[in-house]
C-alpha cells in the first residue's frame, strides 16, 4: 500500500511505501531554491536519505522538477510576477491598495458589507505612507471611489438610482 502525504512545488514530495517513509530530496531542493535558503544536501553527495529515511528517487531533475524563475510566471497575459512586483516597489500606494483588497475580498461577506470594511484598510495604509487625498494623508473620497471602480467594481457599471455596489459606499461614518 503506498499512501502520499504531501507535494512540493508539483513533486511528490514525501510517501509512505509498505511502511517505510520516502522523500524526495529534488522537492527540498526546489523549495530551499525558490525561498532562497541553503540547501543542507549541497555537499553531501551520499544518497544517504533524509534523516535516516531511504530516498527511492535515484533519477536526476526532470523537465518538470526544474526550479521555478517565480518572476518569470506570466499573471495576466504580458504580466509576469517579477513586473508586478517591479510595479509595487517604484509605487507604494499600488501595493497598499493590492493588499487592502485583496484582506477585503477574503472577508466573509457579512463583513464585507459593513460600512467601513475596505475604507478602514485603504486608509490605514494611506496614512502610514502619506498617499492619501485629504490633508492629514487620509483616504479621500476619490479615492475610494476610484479604487472601488477599478480594482472591485470594474465587472458591474453603476447606473442610475438603483446601484449594484459590489463594495460599500463611501458613507458618513467614513468622514471624520
Amino acid at each position: 500500500m503506498t499512501m502520499y502525504l504531501f507535494k512540493l512545488y508539483g513533486i511528490q514530495a514525501s510517501e509512505v511505501k509498505n511502511g517505510k517513509p520516502y522523500f524526495d530530496k529534488t522537492a527540498l531542493e526546489r523549495f530551499c531554491y525558490n525561498n532562497e535558503y541553503p540547501y543542507p544536501f549541497a555537499d553531501d553527495e551520499a544518497e544517504d536519505g533524509l534523516n535516516g529515511l531511504d530516498n527511492p528517487y535515484q533519477g536526476g531533475e526532470t523537465e518538470h522538477c526544474k526550479p521555478i524563475d517565480e518572476s518569470s510566471i506570466e499573471i495576466i497575459e504580458g504580466v509576469t510576477v517579477g513586473d508586478l512586483r517591479a510595479m509595487i516597489r517604484n509605487n507604494q500606494a499600488l501595493g497598499d491598495v493590492l493588499m487592502a483588497v485583496n484582506y477585503w475580498r477574503k472577508l466573509p461577506e457579512e463583513r464585507k458589507n459593513l460600512p467601513n470594511s475596505l475604507y478602514s484598510g485603504l486608509n490605514i495604509k494611506a496614512r502610514n505612507n502619506s498617499w492619501g487625498g485629504n490633508q492629514d494623508c487620509s483616504l479621500s473620497q476619490r479615492q475610494y471611489d476610484v479604487i472601488g471602480d477599478i480594482f472591485i467594481q470594474s465587472t458591474k457599471k453603476l447606473v442610475g438610482g438603483k446601484e449594484e455596489r459590489l463594495f460599500p459606499k463611501f458613507g458618513k461614518e467614513n468622514k471624520k
